[in-house]
Formats: structure tokens, C-alpha cells, sequence
């Protein structure tokens, strides 16, 4: 994209080292002939105006991402349809990594206008439990929780029973015992987990990614090659849909990178909104994205 000259950056300051601190990114940014508009995600960031913004730039990880996107389409500025870019300054990068965007912050700068912005879905989660209690995380800081070690994963899922699940999408209905139920719209999961390969971001639909009790195995071993660092690609069973509900006698669900508990049977509900955020990001690179 060539029309781009106002952006608002919205960064978090924890994330990354020195380098991509505020007087850092303002100069690269200036250096490559923008006008860049600064907010810290740790103080009035909430008070920023986008509306006459070309670019929203978010510097930061996963939960930075999460944290603007939901601000934006609270404040109903998605329909804006302004193109959202990331620089991937934290430890949990995986949208950053489903976009195909990577390599060191003045690069980047220097390609956005060679990118094309993206159409991708965002979802609403609902239970028709009073509320989701018992929040657990595995650290107080967003951007450290989604790192977790994944040989602990591994040893947690190799402890893990499997649940009866009862997943329905779209009307059609699947009953199994189930180790894992995921609905995703990016590749990756936790620590940078290739658990998605089949990603489809613009379409309007979520893949669910489920593990059933016979493929334990064939899980353990899944983690064990991304330990080894083995570009092998692992598929499990992946069904695309628009409005999902999952109800298991488990109770315990993943969400935003939080555990929470849903008292009694209530399922969870999930289905995508209407608008959507425009990531822009590398052109032709993103083979896995359509829309």
C-alpha cells in the first residue's frame, strides 16, 4: 500500500529490549517518512484517535494484539476499515508468525508499502453459565504467559484424560473423547505450536482442531518434534465453521491464553463477527490466507 503517511503506533514498552523503545521506534519511523502518533499500551492508550490514520501499528506480542483489536472493535472503529500492522517485539508472536511477518523492526518499516492489507475473522465467546470462574494463568504477564516450555506441555498433556466432548459446528454435531478441542483462526499455538497449518484467516469461518483419545501418541510426538526444532507438519482432524458450541464434562477451557472453569454443563459458544480487522502484511507470502 503507497497511500500510507499518518500511523498511530500503540506499543507496550515491556516488550522487546532497549531498542524498540519509544524514542527508537519514533525515529524509524520518521526516518522512512512517517508521521507517527505514539501511545504507550501502559498509560492513555484508550484516548488515541484513529480515524484519520492511514496505518495503526501495534508494537508488541500476541496480547498487545489482542488488547487494540478488542479495543477496536469495542469502540466500533472496525468498520474504519483501517489496516492494522504488527511489529512482533514480544515472546508470544504467533499471529505475527500466521501472517508471515518477521525480521527486524527497520526492515519491516521499510516493506510496509509493499504489503497488502488482509481481510481476518475475529470471534465472540459466550456460555450460558452466570460467568467463567476459577481464572487461572500460567504467569501475571500477558506476553510471558503464551511462552510456556513446551516439554512442560508435553508432560502436562501426557498426564491429561481424556474428556467427553460434545463439539458442534454449524449444526453438525461430533461426539468423542477428546484430549483437545481447539478453535483457531491463526497457525500457531502457545509456544509457537504449528497446530493450524490449514489456517484460512478472511473466510469467515474458524478451524476446530480436535485430538481424540486414540492419538495421544501421535500428540506427544507432534510436541517432541517442534522441541527438536523439526519443520515436520503434523495434521489432526480440522473442521471449518461459523457458529461453534462445545460442552465438556471437563470444564475447563482455553481462552485469550487464560484457563477458566465453567460451572455445570453449560457449552461455550463461539461465532464470528461480522466486521473484520485488516492485518496488513506481506503480499503472496501467506499462502494459508484467503479472502
Amino acid at each position: 500500500m503507497d497511500n500510507l503517511h499518518n500511523v498511530v503506533v500503540f506499543h507496550n514498552p515491556g516488550a522487546g529490549d532497549a531498542a524498540h523503545e519509544k524514542d527508537e521506534l519514533i525515529a524509524l519511523l520518521k526516518g522512512a517518512g512517517y508521521k507517527a502518533q505514539y501511545y504507550s499500551t501502559k498509560k492513555d492508550w484508550k484516548d488515541a484517535d484513529v480515524k484519520n490514520a492511514d496505518l495503526i501499528v501495534v508494537g508488541g506480542g500476541d496480547g498487545t494484539v489482542r488488547k487494540i483489536a478488542g479495543w477496536l472493535l469495542e469502540n466500533d472503529l472496525l468498520k474504519l476499515k483501517i489496516p492494522v500492522t504488527i511489529l512482533p517485539l514480544g515472546t508470544a508472536n504467533n499471529l505475527s508468525k500466521t501472517l508471515s511477518i518477521s525480521g527486524e523492526t527497520k526492515q519491516l518499516i521499510a516493506q510496509w508499502k509493499n504489503w497488502s492489507a488482509q481481510p481476518y475473522d475475529i470471534g465472540h465467546v459466550t456460555t450460558n453459565a452466570a460467568e467463567l470462574k476459577g481464572k487461572t494463568t500460567f504467569d501475571d504477564d500477558p506476553e510471558k504467559k503464551i511462552a510456556a516450555d513446551l516439554e512442560r506441555l508435553r508432560l502436562t498433556l501426557r498426564d491429561t484424560r481424556p474428556s467427553k466432548t460434545t463439539v458442534t459446528i454449524d449444526g453438525e454435531t461430533i461426539v468423542d473423547d477428546f484430549l483437545l478441542v481447539e478453535v483457531m483462526n491463526s497457525r500457531h499455538l502457545g509456544t509457537n505450536l504449528d497446530f493450524n497449518p490449514v489456517q484460512h484467516s478472511g473466510d469467515g469461518k474458524f478451524q476446530v482442531v480436535m485430538v481424540n483419545s486414540s492419538e495421544k501418541n501421535f500428540l506427544d510426538e507432534f510436541i517432541l518434534e517442534h522441541i527438536n526444532h523439526s519443520s515436520k507438519h503434523i495434521r489432526f482432524t480440522t473442521v471449518h465453521g461459523n457458529e461453534i458450541s462445545i460442552s465438556s464434562q471437563s470444564h475447563l477451557y482455553h481462552l485469550d491464553d487464560q484457563l477458566y472453569n465453567v460451572e455445570g454443563e453449560a457449552p461455550l459458544h463461539v461465532k464470528a463477527y461480522m466486521d473484520q480487522i485488516h492485518f496488513l502484511s506481506p503480499v503472496g507470502k501467506n499462502t494459508n490466507t484467503r479472502g
